[in-house]
Order: C-alpha cells, then sequence, then structure tokens
C-alpha cells in the first residue's frame, strides 16, 4: 500500500492556501464550484488535519485541486454551515449552492454522489447515558448490539460492490466510533450511577486490547486513529495518571514504538502524536518528543508534514516578531500593533458570551491597576461576532480594564497565534517581539510575580 493512502489529505497540513490552479494531471481531485448569492468571499475544505482556503470570485466561482491524494474524509465549510464529502484520485466534482440556504440547496455531482448523500443523511445510534449504569459486561454487549444495527443500516446501502475502499473505512469508523464508548466506561459509570466506582480489571483491558489491531488501510479513519491513540495510554494500566499532556504524549508514543509492529501505522501514529501536540502547544521544550520522532518516523510524506507544522509553529517560538492585528474602538477609530509598542504588551483575546473570559475581567482590572504606572499596556481584543454585544459590555462594565478593541470573529490575528480557545493571553516586549504566545490567566499569582520580573517594567 503506498504511503499517501495513509497520509491522504493530510500531505496538505495546516498550510492554508487560495486555490486558484486551472491546471491539473489525471490523478489530481478537481473540485468546481458555483455558488448563487454569494454571502461570504471563501469556502473552507478541511481534510483530516488540512485546511485549504477556496476563494469564489465575483461571478460566484471557485476551483480547489488536490493532488497526491488517494482516498479521503473531507468537510466543506461555508461560514458556520457544513457538508461532508468523500474523495478519491482522479474525482471530478462539481459543488453548487445557494448562500442563502447552504444546506438544503447543497448539491453534489460526481462518481462519490450516493455517498456524500449517505454521508450528511445517516448517524449513528449513540449509547444512552443510562447505559453507563450497567455493569461492564453487559455495557459492552449493549454497545456491539448498536454496532451491529448501525452496520446492517450502512451495509443496506451497498457500497461494498461499488466503493469497496468507501466501505471498509466508513464499516470501520462505525465500528471505532462505538468503540469509543468503551474508553469512556470508568468515567461514564461513576457518573452516571453517583459515585459508584469502577476499577477496571482484566476484562475492561483485554476489550481495549482486542481493538488495538494495526490496520494501515484504515489509519486515515478519525475515530480509529483516536481509538488508538487513547488506548495506548490506557494500556499502561500500573503507570500513575497523568495530568500533563506532554507526558501523556510521550507516553503514547512509547507505547507505539515498543509495541506495533506495523511500520506504517506507527510511524503514522508518531505522527499524528507529535503534530497534534505542536498543534494544542507549539514547539517549546518538546526535545524528548523530537528524538522519539527523529528516530523511527522516517517516511519522507509524514516528515514533510511534521516539517511544515514545526515550521509554522516556529514563528511564534520567544523572541519572534509578533502577527500584526487590525481592530477597532468603540469609535470606530482604527488600531494596529504598532500603536502600543514602546511598552510591554498583555493582550486578553476575549468574547461576551465565554464565561472563563467574563470570569477573568475583575482580576484584569486589578491587574491594570496595579501596573498602571509601569510600562505596559493592557490591550484587550473582542473576538465577538455580534459587535453590539461587546459594544453594550464595554460601556456598561466598569471594570474593564486598558484599551478595549473589536478585532472580530476568524481574523488573521487569531489564525497567526492558533486560537482554538479562549480566553487566551499573550505577552509581548517594547518592540513587539514575543515572550510569551500563552500568557498565565490575570487571576494567576505567577501573572504578578512574572510581570514584576520584566527588565524595565
Amino acid at each position: 500500500m503506498k504511503i499517501k493512502n495513509i497520509i491522504s489529505c493530510a500531505s496538505l497540513l495546516v498550510a492554508v492556501m487560495l486555490s486558484s490552479c486551472s491546471k491539473y494531471e489525471e490523478d489530481d481531485v478537481v473540485i468546481k464550484f458555483k455558488v448563487e448569492n454569494k454571502t461570504f468571499e471563501t469556502l473552507t475544505l478541511y481534510c483530516d488535519l488540512s485546511i485549504r482556503e477556496i476563494q469564489i470570485d465575483d461571478n460566484g466561482e471557485g476551483e480547489c485541486v488536490l493532488s497526491d491524494i488517494d482516498h479521503s474524509y473531507a468537510s466543506l465549510h461555508y461560514g458556520e454551515e457544513s457538508r461532508q464529502i468523500f474523495i478519491e484520485k482522479k474525482d471530478r466534482i462539481e459543488i453548487s449552492f445557494d448562500g442563502f440556504d447552504f444546506i438544503k440547496s447543497f448539491k453534489f455531482i460526481g462518481a462519490k454522489e450516493r455517498i456524500v448523500d449517505y454521508l450528511n443523511s445517516f448517524s449513528i445510534t449513540r449509547i444512552k447515558p443510562s447505559d453507563y449504569q450497567l455493569s461492564f459486561s453487559d455495557f459492552e454487549k449493549r454497545l456491539w448490539e448498536l454496532d451491529k444495527e448501525s452496520q446492517d443500516l450502512f451495509s443496506a446501502r451497498k457500497f461494498q460492490e461499488t466503493f469497496p475502499v468507501f466501505y471498509k473505512m466508513e464499516s470501520n469508523k462505525i465500528k471505532y466510533a462505538y468503540a469509543q464508548s468503551l474508553l469512556m466506561y470508568p468515567v461514564g459509570h461513576s457518573f452516571h450511577t453517583k459515585g459508584n466506582s469502577y476499577t477496571p480489571d482484566d476484562e475492561y483491558y483485554n476489550s481495549i486490547q482486542k481493538m488495538m489491531v494495526e490496520d494501515e488501510d484504515i489509519i486515515g479513519v478519525m475515530p480509529y486513529r483516536e481509538f488508538l491513540k487513547e488506548g495506548a495510554y490506557i494500556s499502561y494500566r500500573n503507570s500513575e495518571p497523568s495530568t500533563n499532556f506532554y507526558d501523556k504524549t510521550l507516553l503514547k508514543m512509547k507505547f507505539f514504538i515498543e509495541n506495533f509492529k506495523n511500520d506504517i501505522v506507527k510511524q503514522s501514529m508518531l505522527n499524528y502524536l507529535a503534530v497534534e501536540y505542536i498543534h494544542r502547544y507549539g514547539i517549546d521544550n518538546i526535545s524528548e518528543l523530537q528524538r522519539y520522532y527523529d528516530t523511527y518516523v522516517q517516511i519522507p510524506e509524514l516528515r514533510k508534514i511534521y516539517s511544515e507544522v514545526y515550521d509554522k509553529y516556529d514563528t511564534l517560538s520567544f523572541g519572534k516578531p509578533s502577527p500584526d492585528f487590525n481592530a477597532t474602538d468603540k469609535d470606530g477609530k482604527l488600531y494596529s500593533l504598532k500603536d502600543f509598542l514602546g511598552k510591554y504588551v498583555y493582550i486578553d483575546i476575549w468574547a461576551t458570551w465565554c464565561g472563563p473570559c467574563r470570569k477573568e475581567i475583575p482580576a484584569l482590572h486589578n491587574l491594570s491597576k496595579q501596573f498602571s504606572d509601569k510600562n505596559i499596556n493592557f490591550l484587550s481584543l473582542s473576538v465577538d461576532t455580534d459587535k453590539d454585544k461587546w459594544l453594550n459590555m464595554i460601556n456598561q462594565n466598569k471594570e474593564m480594564a486598558g484599551y478595549q478593541l473589536y478585532l472580530g470573529n476568524k481574523s488573521q490575528f487569531q489564525k497567526n497565534y492558533r486560537v482554538n480557545s479562549i480566553p487566551r493571553f499573550i505577552l509581548l516586549d517594547k518592540k513587539g517581539h514575543i515572550i510569551k504566545k500563552e500568557m498565565t490567566l490575570p487571576s494567576s499569582e505567577q501573572t504578578i510575580q512574572f510581570l514584576n520580573s520584566l527588565e524595565g517594567i
């Protein structure tokens, strides 16, 4: 099996590109778009861990060309709505929709039309919360009963002969979607029985182990990868639980290094874990992870993926110039980062709908008062979709500290800093260079100590 079957669309990892190419090879996947009543300038295609933005022109037309893909699930997003698709090499696809009603008007023309219809209409029967009250053996029995029901409904679609690759991937996607509930049973049982704790025994661990199979044909199936990832950690049944994500990642990598024989699956999982960690936490203090990676991941395509991710996060390391932004105050005046330089800059990325963000407002207010005579600017950037809600809050809440600016949702600044959750705090030096891309919260005692330690504060 070729490695491009494994990485599929992940070969485009995290590279956000505008797709306007009109020349393509025979094996390329070519998707042409026609949008009536365009309400957004771009469509976004998520394919495994990759993101590709497709520009829609003034005529409502766009094109996306994907190379080196054998087969992959993907999702197409327009604004906050999405549709699932499945692609294989040589596919020629036409997608059309009305921007005013993306979901209902969505039309897919191509060889995978039946698959796309299935993906956007079929859902498995979920396990009920009350099922977690069952004994583990009864819970597992119930789980596989539900799996059989869903597998029978899927098989009735008769994809096996026409689309054998998709059939195997989807069948395993269903199976491992259910299998993930096995991982949750100890916590779920305790919660839904109101404290009746469950201690995993040999029966539990054996059930997990049975599902830890090595199959390179389905390494592109997300539930399968996720099960392997979490199952690897659970397999260390005698280890002390760790709440440190880095330590957990290293343990999981060690499991695949020591226990998996299929080289493609092993290297793919090591790559998956390493990339996932960098996506979340960046590249600071990852020497042991890097050592594991360099020693055991040798497939060029996977190393290319890792390098692309690493290089992008390297732009956010200590001492690098911060990405810029454009944001407005309540009167509409435009500001950028240069307007706040000459002093340290403590940035708060927040939104009115975010409970944890609002919880930090009093602490940020007190922090700004404590450092009011110091060389530091406190800057809050709102990522609200509704600007009026932001205006109402800053006008009514007297504890809003420092400079209050409206950045808006899905800004380039958010993308550059990989802001996946808020609140997010960032600390820059007087020249706009990064000191901490993930600064501690205003309510943390460490924040005051760290700010006081800054030279020339």
